[in-house]
C-alpha cells in the first residue's frame, strides 16, 4: 500500500494568553496508508481537532514534518494548500457545516464550484452522491428543514463530490440520536470496503471500533 499521510515529530504550539504557550501536539508521529479508516480515539482536549486541522492543511505544525502524497506540506503557499484542501481532502464535521438556507445540491456544489473541474460536470458529480447516498428527493431541500441523519448525508456527499484521496470526520456521529447514528456508521463503514482513505477522531468506542486501527490522543501524543 501507498503511504497516503507521513508525519514525524509534529508539535503545536499556542499563544492564546501572550507568553503562556499551550503544547497542542507534542512531537507525535503518523503514518496513513492508502484504503486505511483510522480512528485517533481520546477525550476533549486531547489534541484530536488540532491533529485533524493540520491533516487538513487548515493550519501548520509549529515543528515536524508532514507530508501529504510526498509533497512537502511546510513548504506549500497558502494558495496551495487552499488547493489541497479542495481536491485532495474531504471534511465531515460534527455540526454539519452545511448553509442552512440553501438546498442539499446548492451544498453539495459547493467545493466543485472552487475546483479546477468544469461547470458542466457538476451537476452529474453532484446527482451522483445524492444517489450514492439515498437522498436524491433532498436535492431541492433546504438544509433547515432537515433532519440531523439527512444533514449528515449531505454533508458526507459534499465531502467527496471532489473525489478527494484522504476524507477527515470529526466526531461525525456526536450531534446525531443513537438510531441515526447507526445509519452513518454504516455509510462510513461502505466507504472503507470502497476503499477510501479516512481518519475519523472521536470519543466514541463504537465509532473507533470500525476503524482498521485505532491509536489512542493523550496530551497532544499518540498511543498504540
Amino acid at each position: 500500500m501507498n503511504k497516503l499521510v507521513s508525519m514525524k515529530n509534529v508539535s503545536k504550539t499556542y499563544f492564546p494568553h501572550k507568553d503562556v504557550p499551550v503544547h497542542a501536539l507534542n512531537g507525535l508521529d503518523l503514518e496513513v496508508f492508502e484504503g486505511e479508516m483510522v480512528a485517533i480515539f481520546g477525550v476533549s482536549g486531547s489534541g484530536k481537532s488540532t491533529l485533524l486541522h493540520i491533516i487538513g492543511c487548515l493550519d501548520r505544525p509549529t515543528e515536524g514534518e508532514y507530508f501529504l502524497k510526498d509533497e512537502d506540506i511546510k513548504k506549500c503557499s497558502d494558495r496551495r494548500l487552499a488547493e489541497i484542501r479542495n481536491s485532495e481532502i474531504g471534511f465531515v464535521l460534527q455540526d454539519f457545516g452545511l448553509i442552512p438556507y440553501r438546498t442539499a445540491y446548492e451544498n453539495i456544489s459547493v467545493p466543485f464550484l472552487f475546483s479546477k473541474g468544469k461547470i458542466k460536470e457538476m451537476s452529474g458529480r453532484v446527482i451522483n452522491v445524492l444517489e450514492q447516498f439515498g437522498i436524491p428527493e433532498l436535492s431541492k431541500r433546504k438544509v433547515y428543514q432537515m433532519s440531523g441523519g439527512q444533514k449528515q448525508r449531505v454533508a458526507i456527499a459534499r465531502a467527496l463530490v471532489n473525489e478527494p484521496s484522504l476524507i477527515l470526520a470529526d466526531e461525525p456521529t456526536g450531534a446525531l440520536d443513537s438510531s441515526t447514528k447507526i445509519e452513518i456508521y454504516d455509510i462510513f463503514k461502505d466507504l472503507r470496503n470502497s476503499g477510501k482513505t479516512i481518519i475519523i477522531v472521536t470519543h466514541d468506542k463504537e465509532v473507533a471500533d470500525m476503524a482498521d486501527r485505532v491509536l489512542n490522543m493523550k496530551d497532544g501524543a499518540l498511543f498504540r
